[in-house]
């Protein structure tokens, strides 16, 4: 009996860490970085701690499919620093345009 309330447990992690995977692709690159950073709690918690209750009761097919769901959080997260990055550094050449556009007119 105590096993299937550990296999219950283990199936019900697997698939919170699915779909908390599932649901961050949705929009992670409309994300402000205090949600990424809740994001990567949940991430750590999911990947690390919860991950820990389970690791020794987890099948190869389980543990091939945690790494795979730790690879698409990596990913997005690539993507997403990419993403901010380019949207500073582009934010950052128009305001020096701009600079430009107001020094040139404040010129005697």
């Amino acid at each position: 009996m105590l096993s299937v309330g550990c296999n219950s447990a283990k199936k019900q992690y697997l698939q919170n860490f699915e779909q908390f995977i599932v649901d961050t692709e949705k929009e992670y690159l409309s994300y402000e970085p205090e949600r990424w950073v809740e994001i990567a709690r949940t991430y750590k918690k999911l990947a690390e701690a919860d991950f820990q209750l389970f690791e020794k009761e987890l099948t190869d097919n389980e543990l091939a499919q945690i790494e795979r769901l730790k690879e698409r959080f990596y990913v997005m997260a690539a993507k997403y620093t990419a993403n901010f990055l380019l949207s500073k550094s582009k934010t950052y050449r128009l305001y020096q345009q701009v600079n430009a556009i107001f020094e040139e007119l404040n010129k005697p």
